[in-house]
């Protein structure tokens, strides 16, 4: 299935705010559903043990749902706490964000590089991303359920498969978390991401793991994810989908 092509053109680099999408949400989209999912197929003689991958607009990750993405450092070696790269490429981050950005390095071929502590990783990223604002918000303040109910539906909508949502941060941790959007309907929106808790696959966070769900609105607000806020919503100016 096809993208829906974009409506409106983006706002140009720089700009404070972006010129919103089509006001009305997308019935179908191009996203990780049971119809688009890429089996493994290193086992024909028995079908049920094929694993699924991760798929985003026909694009295979390459990502095993409910599988460890497997990170590792510098030196090769396995690492899911320090280890920034996955299959040679250095994402400037692990787990949640090394996971959304192998999701925009596969979907996109480059990548946003908001790595706070990797000032290289920024200067090589070239400014292809922007954060998403519709209507004037481009985020919403974590513990904030009147305006996660008023605009998360909206600023959700005004966005396409393969963004990436990230959370404000945890207080206690302080840490936030990433989400890659994968579809959107009127009833809600699904999402793949990893070490994260909410997963079809799995129960609980559980480190280096990757799965998908799919929220309604209202049980999206009132997750814990709901609870943190929406620090931005990122796109690819030249969304190619």
């Amino acid at each position: 299935m096809e993208c829906l092509k974009l409506m409106l053109l983006f706002a140009l680099i720089g700009t404070v705010s972006n010129v919103p999408k089509q006001q009305n949400i997308r019935q179908e989209m191009c996203g990780t559903t049971a119809s688009t999912l890429i089996y493994d197929e290193s086992n024909d003689e028995n079908i049920e043990s094929k694993s699924e991958t991760v798929v985003i607009c026909g694009v295979d990750t390459g990502i095993k749902r409910g599988s460890c993405m497997e990170f590792t450092n510098f030196h090769g070696a396995t690492d899911l706490y320090f280890g920034y790269y996955y299959d040679g490429v250095y994402l400037g981050g692990t787990q949640c964000y090394g996971f959304a950005q192998w999701c925009q390095y596969k979907m996109f071929g480059k990548m946003s590089g908001k790595s706070n502590w990797d000032e290289e990783y920024i200067e090589n990223s070239d400014n292809d991303f922007y954060n998403l604002t519709v209507n004037g918000i481009s985020s919403i303040p974590r513990n904030s359920d009147v305006q996660m109910k008023k605009y998360l539906k909206m600023l959700i909508s005004g966005a396409e498969a393969g963004a990436h949502l990230r959370t404000y941060p945890i207080p206690a941790e302080s840490v936030g978390h990433s989400l890659i959007i994968t579809d959107i309907t009127e009833d809600g929106f699904s999402i793949a991401q990893c070490n994260g808790i909410y997963n079809d696959e799995y129960e609980g966070y559980k480190n280096c793991y990757v799965g998908t769900h799919t929220f309604t609105w209202d049980e999206y607000i009132e997750s814990d994810y709901g609870k943190m806020g929406i620090s931005y919503i990122e796109m690819p100016y030249d969304y190619p989908y």
